[in-house]
């Protein structure tokens, strides 16, 4: 299935045909029941609900407020993520030692929770597969969130901020909070 070999068996004439899932594609939670992905963006061919079968929250504005797990902003996000993660793997060794702080690893200090915060919330808007259909209803979304990684971020995101917090109570008490 997806490959098709010629009669003659010359291996460079073979064709790669896509599967059918990845032709006709079930969207859930925009009121669609088919579409063609080409290249991450999606083509609708038709095979609308009726607007009696339409939940009252998909109704609303928020149903556009998904995002594509693979689009090109959770892409250019989840690089961000690649870098923030590798340095935070750099940095929390290091912090062991007394070293000196700059004006800059002090922005970090503060910037870091601030972004896996908006990356909690983000997560909350992004779509994700299910048995190879892409799910975009936004109670399901946060159902599946809330299932699978929600405590675990939760739960890193109060230390970090609950870390800066005593941070900040430790330098304002000794040498000011000039950052």
């Amino acid at each position: 299935q997806g490959l098709v070999m010629p009669e003659d068996g010359d291996i460079m004439r073979v064709q790669l045909k896509p599967h059918q899932c990845w032709r006709q594609q079930k969207i859930h939670g925009l009121g669609l029941q088919s579409g063609t992905m080409r290249s991450r963006k999606i083509v609708w061919t038709g095979g609308g609900v009726s607007e009696d079968k339409k939940d009252p929250l998909q109704a609303s504005c928020l149903r556009w407020m998904w995002l594509h797990p693979s689009g090109g902003f959770r892409a250019c996000w989840n690089s961000l993520v690649a870098l923030l993660v590798l340095y935070d793997l750099l940095v929390i060794p290091l912090s062991v030692f007394d070293h000196p702080k700059n004006s800059a690893m002090h922005a970090m200090d503060i910037g870091m929770p601030i972004f896996w915060s908006m990356d909690f919330i983000l997560t909350f808007f992004t779509g994700y597969y299910q048995q190879g259909e892409l799910i975009s209803d936004l109670r399901k979304i946060a159902c599946n969130y809330a299932m699978h990684w929600m405590l675990y971020d939760l739960g890193l995101i109060t230390l970090d901020w609950v870390f800066v917090t005593l941070d900040y109570f430790m330098l304002s008490g000794s040498e000011g909070a000039n950052w």
